[in-house]
């Protein structure tokens, strides 16, 4: 996520016809697209760039996450376990 983001909001039908122009516009133009349907969000388009910022972040949390388990002690019993995934 490289300087100033700009995050524009477009309809399915824009996108669908204007297509490689968005494409260009968030890998090239430091956008983030947000695409609307029936005037609500639904999905996001962005750059590779900071799809790999994101993950980078998303593994840090889980570390932070994972050490923070480490450090609970005792035992939970299996039936416990199997009830929680409802299995």
């Amino acid at each position: 996520m490289t300087g100033k983001t700009i995050e524009v909001k477009a309809t399915a039908t824009r996108v669908r016809s204007e297509f490689s122009e968005w494409v260009n516009a968030v890998r090239y133009g430091n956008r983030w697209l947000v695409l609307l349907r029936h005037g609500k969000p639904v999905v996001a388009m962005i750059s590779v760039e900071d799809l790999a910022v994101l993950r980078k972040l998303e593994d840090k949390l889980d570390l932070a996450a994972a050490r923070e388990a480490l450090k609970e002690t005792g035992e939970v019993p299996w039936s416990k376990v199997k009830a929680r995934l409802g299995l």
